[in-house]
């Protein structure tokens, strides 16, 4: 027998969850994983998404899970409303976020639109996932797509962006993780690169007399991403690049 490969990861979407109390955990307590890493942009994109959890409550957690007991990977869409986390023998303090003893939602990536509400165990994490980067206002006049090159037969463009930082939030601060350049050729998406640390990119490989469409995203490190930066370049025949100026996609909402 055959089985051909599915071209897609498979995803857990449109669920909920109410009123549950679990005692005595060894293992952790929410695991919602999917196989995406921005270190790996090879991998197929997907997440498990439109997800709720309301009313639901963990006691008596093994202490060696007290900074590890949930895991959020590759979730998008997902709402926790009510949900307490007490770990065995550990006392829990007025600030949940200021605890040193235990810290809930400690592993948060690849994420985005997590929402942590109501009588809830928060952390810095919770706050951060909940916390967006930003643009600075003028990021669309102060990114460029300068510096065409040409290098035998092949063409590049070095892409420059301003710095973004994350947003506020509750308690503790966000850090940008990088960013991502997608590459569209006729619309379709064509190459991701992993995250760049710097705010410029050289994208080397490109065909000449072909238009292609490079989306700049900050991401920071629970993988919350902002709407793109949009440069559009035209390789042609002669010795440099066609450029035209960037436009910014602000109002779009990734």
């Amino acid at each position: 027998m055959t089985v051909e490969p599915a071209d897609k990861p498979a995803e857990f979407y449109n669920i909920d969850a109410f009123r549950i109390t679990a005692d005595t955990i060894t293992k952790n307590t929410i695991d919602i994983v999917a196989d995406v890493d921005d270190q790996m942009p090879y991998k197929p994109v997907h997440s498990h998404h439109d997800l709720y959890f309301q009313d639901i409550t963990f006691t008596n957690i093994d202490t060696k899970l007290a900074k590890n007991s949930e895991i959020l990977q590759g979730a998008s869409n997902v709402t926790f409303n009510n949900v307490v986390i007490n770990w065995k023998n550990i006392k829990k303090g007025s600030d949940d976020a200021a605890a040193e003893s235990y810290q809930a939602w400690a592993n948060i990536s690849a994420c985005s639109n997590l929402n942590f509400i109501g009588t809830i165990t928060q952390s810095v994490n919770s706050y951060d996932a909940m916390s967006k980067p930003v643009w600075p206002e003028d990021a669309a006049v102060l990114a460029s797509a300068s510096e065409a090159t040409k290098s035998g037969s092949e063409r590049k463009v070095t892409l420059k962006w301003p710095a973004a930082i994350d947003g506020d939030q509750v308690a503790g601060k966000g850090e940008i993780a990088g960013y991502i350049v997608e590459i569209y050729l006729e619309d379709e998406l064509i190459n991701i690169t992993k995250p760049v640390s710097g705010t410029s990119c050289e994208i080397g490989g490109l065909s000449q007399d072909t238009c292609y469409l490079f989306k700049v995203y900050v991401v920071d490190q629970t993988g919350n991403r902002t709407p793109e930066l949009a440069y559009e370049v035209t390789a042609t025949e002669g010795e440099d690049l066609e450029l035209k100026e960037p436009e910014s996609s602000q109002e779009n909402v990734f």
